[in-house]
């Protein structure tokens, strides 16, 4: 099994006759010489200590991703993902040796949703080595005013 670059829990239960004499868990932070080793989104309206940045909604999605120790073949995957977890943009950037930084820019299909993600993997072929997220905002995704709105 391939764990992916990240933080991790493990449980272990000891058995004998079927029933547990022992227990525990144990927190695992898993580290690989591939890695994102740093994503930013980036815009106008930024101020460096905002917890969540924002954009409006005729704002493309801009950032710059940092990688350390990949090789020819890798690939970074970066898509925009609505808080319901539905893709609503998507790049992928082939990697050479000496790739240090990407910058990016993602052009969402839709605004569904206030609370978005931009997600960056970073792939040896079909294998995740390493995942970040970062979260945002659309400072101005208002409702139709001819819709009509329930409240449950």
């Amino acid at each position: 099994m391939l764990f992916r670059s990240g933080e991790y829990f493990g449980d272990l239960w000891v058995k004998r006759g079927g029933k547990a004499i022992a227990f525990g868990s144990r927190f695992v932070r898993v580290t690989s010489k591939s890695r994102i080793a740093g994503m930013a989104l980036t815009g106008e309206g930024f101020a460096s200590g905002d917890a969540i940045k924002h954009y409006s909604t005729g704002d493309v999605i801009t950032g710059r991703i940092k990688v350390e120790g990949v090789r020819e073949g890798f690939a970074l995957e970066v898509s925009q993902r609505d808080n319901y977890g539905r893709v609503v943009a998507r790049e992928a950037f082939p990697l050479g040796a000496d790739a240090d930084a990407i910058d990016f820019t993602l052009t969402p299909l839709s605004h569904l949703s206030v609370l978005q993600n931009v997600e960056a993997r970073l792939l040896d072929g079909d294998a995740v080595l390493d995942t970040r997220r970062e979260a945002f905002t659309y400072d101005d995704l208002f409702p139709d005013p001819d819709d009509v709105h329930h409240v449950l």
